[in-house]
């Protein structure tokens, strides 16, 4: 037993060292090859070749012969900027027509959006952040351990380590989560929104799962808690506190309502490891008794072959589980009995049987299951103080001579201006307001605006077609009205012209004659109302116009930015935004004045 507790010791404190290192900082290395890299290019234009080279000269430019508008007036030449670093050169090139079709405006809003949607986050997993600000405080050696290695990052804006940062005052703790979104910070106080929102990914996911590693202020740890009850203490619990829940039912649709998302995923979980427990245990062999020919034998030469390495690894991480569980006592759970319980055959949607172990959790902890795995909860919960200890320990030797690293590494910031730098492109704002449910972005109303144009010149050209016919059909029926009979000439003509039916001394129109005359008197009143119609669309159809043009104007006057955030499409045909991925304009300082 002493041999295994000395090796179960020291695996676990290389399993969590080898966790730690997955997560540790990326550590940037120059590249060995040799050679010149595209860094930047910028397209220049002049009146000739000569003139576009100087331009690009004045730039610190290398000039690329030839013209890209073969055949223009305007001469254009692509020039080019190198290095030697391979991590500042450029991948990839976009093409994209700068005719207007973007937004600042929209840029700005879903900025605003995404930090909403982070603090929707931060509001849960704020409580991640204080368990183990409160482990610190008590100085546990879990959270030393955390703190030490979130100091391997550190905060541009402020100048601080993350470890020290996240357990200072913050923006969120000054004036709340939701009102950080968009308030001012004079003082300068770290701001974690800012911090999620652009920092590094990899470092981001590291910060998280080391600080979901620190959660829990219990004395006792979550495993311990759940063998301490049965199924019933939940029940038990709510009964107490929520006398108005006064049926089983209702009690047990409450623990569902808290508790049942993880339950459920700790169902799938068990399961999961449960196959992996019986695997260890018909593997043969045993963590505290294994020799160097066994594991050769077994996974073949972890020196030398990286896939025997990892299947090693992965026998060991198991094994210190299975091993652990093997030996806990605690509870209602005697030697050996929890791991009989964690091979026991059950039912992965039968929720109430996991509620017990998700309400064993610590809040802190149940807000950072994102960021963990089901095993690593139990391999943290089956670890002692002495072995964070030694798991401190490695993980100081093996940070020990490296940089800290920005939690900003390798991302662009101006990206994340609000200030005119950064837009969306037209197929980006549909995208996004398709997705918000809502219709028409700023170039398809000025698309509208033009089909409006269209249809207003269309109705002016009917609406002139009608009146030159119906100024045809009244020559002619005026002209037929007329030559009816000459005594009736003059009195045809007033009716006609002056719609006068009652002419003194004349007799009666004869029927033949009263019916051209109607026909010429409708003809007359359709071409005067047509002629006001055919005026008033003119008019409309030359505002519209006009409203077009200068809509068109606008657009070419709008601040270029430097970046332009696109949608894509992935290669199954789904469209979707790349938030934040840039396409960098090659535009001079000055446009960022919005000149």
């Amino acid at each position: 037993m002493k041999k295994w507790k000395q090796c179960a010791k020291m695996i676990t404190a290389l399993i969590l060292a080898l966790v730690m290192a997955a997560a540790a900082p990326l550590q940037a290395h120059a590249s060995s090859n040799s050679g010149k890299y595209v860094s930047e290019v910028f397209v220049a234009y002049g009146k000739d070749a000569e003139d576009a080279k100087k331009t690009l000269g004045s730039l610190g430019f290398t000039p690329v012969e030839g013209n890209l508008n073969d055949g223009g007036k305007t001469y254009v030449m692509l020039g080019y900027k190198t290095t030697d670093d391979i991590r500042d050169s450029i991948t990839d090139l976009a093409v994209m027509n700068m005719r207007g079709d973007y937004s600042v405006e929209d840029y700005k809003t879903l900025m605003k959006k995404q930090k909403t949607e982070i603090a929707e986050f931060l509001t849960e997993f704020m409580t991640v952040i204080r368990e183990y600000r409160s482990n610190l405080k008590a100085g546990k050696t879990k959270a030393v351990y955390v703190h030490d290695a979130l100091n391997n990052y550190i905060e541009d804006d402020t100048g601080m380590k993350m470890g020290d940062l996240l357990n200072s005052e913050t923006l969120q703790d000054r004036v709340g989560i939701t009102e950080s979104v968009e308030a001012p910070n004079p003082e300068k106080l770290p701001n974690l929104i800012t911090i999620l929102m652009q920092g590094n990914a990899q470092v981001i996911k590291s910060i998280e799962i080391l600080l979901s590693m620190a959660a829990d202020t219990a004395e006792n740890t979550w495993l311990d808690r759940f063998a301490e009850q049965d199924y019933d203490t939940p029940l038990d619990k709510v009964r107490k506190e929520r006398p108005d829940l006064n049926t089983y039912t209702k009690r047990l649709q409450y623990l569902e309502n808290v508790y049942g998302e993880e339950a459920e995923a700790f169902g799938t979980a068990a399961k999961a490891l449960r196959m992996r427990l019986k695997d260890y245990a018909s593997s043969g062999l045993n963590i505290g008794t294994v020799t160097e020919d066994d594991i050769k034998k077994t996974f073949g030469d972890i020196e030398k072959d990286p896939r025997a390495l990892l299947n090693y690894q992965d026998w060991l991480s198991i094994g210190v589980i299975y091993e652990g569980l093997k030996n806990y006592e605690g509870g209602r759970y005697g030697k050996g009995e929890m791991l009989d319980f964690f091979l026991e055959e059950n039912d992965p949607g039968d929720i109430e049987f996991f509620i017990p172990m998700a309400a064993a959790l610590s809040e802190g902890q149940r807000y950072g299951l994102p960021f963990v795995s089901f095993e690593q909860l139990v391999k943290y919960a089956l670890t002692s103080e002495e072995s964070w200890k030694e798991s401190a320990d490695q993980n100081k030797v093996f940070s020990d001579g490296l940089e800290d690293v920005s939690v900003y590494q390798s991302i662009d910031r101006d990206l994340y201006s609000e200030d005119g730098f950064v837009a969306l492109t037209g197929s980006a704002q549909r995208a996004e307001n398709t997705a918000a449910g809502t219709t028409g972005t700023e170039k398809e109303q000025l698309d509208t605006l033009s089909r409006i144009t269209v249809i207003s010149w269309a109705a002016t050209a009917v609406c002139t077609l009608v009146t030159i016919g119906s100024l045809a059909a009244k020559t002619i029926f005026t002209k037929a009205a007329m030559g009816f009979r000459s005594d009736m000439s003059d009195y045809a003509y007033k009716v006609i012209v002056y719609d006068d039916l009652y002419a003194n001394g004349v007799d009666p129109m004869p029927p033949g004659l009263l019916s051209r005359v109607k026909a010429a008197r409708f003809a007359v009143r359709l071409s005067r109302i047509m002629m006001v119609v055919t005026l008033a669309v003119v008019v409309w159809a030359a505002v519209m116009t006009v409203i077009d043009l200068l809509s068109d104007k606008s657009i070419e006057q709008l601040p270029i930015p430097l970046y332009l955030v696109d949608n894509c499409t992935d290669a199954d045909g789904g469209s979707y935004v790349l938030n934040y991925e840039s396409v960098k304009c090659n535009r001079g300082e000055y446009f960022r004045r919005g000149l």
